[in-house]
């Protein structure tokens, strides 16, 4: 059974907040995580050659940035793609979600996409919009301007249901 539909046309600022909150996240994780491993060699060397210490320092730092730098060059090449000029399509089921990019005078292609409920992964909610993150890693952008009041309340009752455990709200405006 349907319960709603959005059509709706995504824009570059409509991502420009998940970058920032993907940044975030990326750059706490990588600290967490490679961190312990490049400090105690870093330290080892240090005691046995300065000289390996700071090639060991440095190789961390790059594998900070670089990956930094591959995110903004992708947010860049993104910004340029024609997902900006057509209208998406989301309906919302009472088991799965459907997406679709519909054709129009420039596209003649017509894209659909199944989301069972069992394949989303996260849900993250900003002040701007919510993010429904699938475990394909395919990434839905709902951007609260295009939800009426009626929609938000129906796609928060369907969070609290069923995804309560999935669900984050995401402080984005300090």
């Amino acid at each position: 059974m349907k319960y709603f539909t959005l059509s709706y046309r995504l824009t570059v600022e409509d991502y420009e907040e998940y970058d920032r909150i993907y940044n975030r996240d990326y750059i706490k994780l990588r600290l967490k995580r490679l961190i312990p491993l490049y400090i105690v060699p870093v330290i080892v060397c240090a005691f046995i050659e300065l000289q390996t210490a700071i090639i060991v320092a440095v190789m961390a730092l790059f594998s900070f940035i670089l990956p930094i730098i591959g995110n903004s060059v992708f947010s860049k090449q993104r910004g340029e793609s024609s997902i900006f000029r057509r209208e998406s399509t989301v309906e919302f089921y009472d088991n799965h979600i459907v997406t679709r990019l519909l054709p129009d005078g420039n596209f003649k292609s017509h894209t659909e996409k199944h989301y069972g409920f069992d394949k989303i992964n996260r849900i993250l909610e900003s002040d701007a919009s919510f993010y429904f993150i699938f475990k394909d890693n395919s990434l839905l952008v709902i951007p609260k301007r295009v939800v009426t009041q009626e929609q938000y309340t129906m796609i928060k009752n369907l969070i609290e249901n069923l995804f309560i455990s999935k669900y984050f709200y995401l402080q984005t405006k300090n």
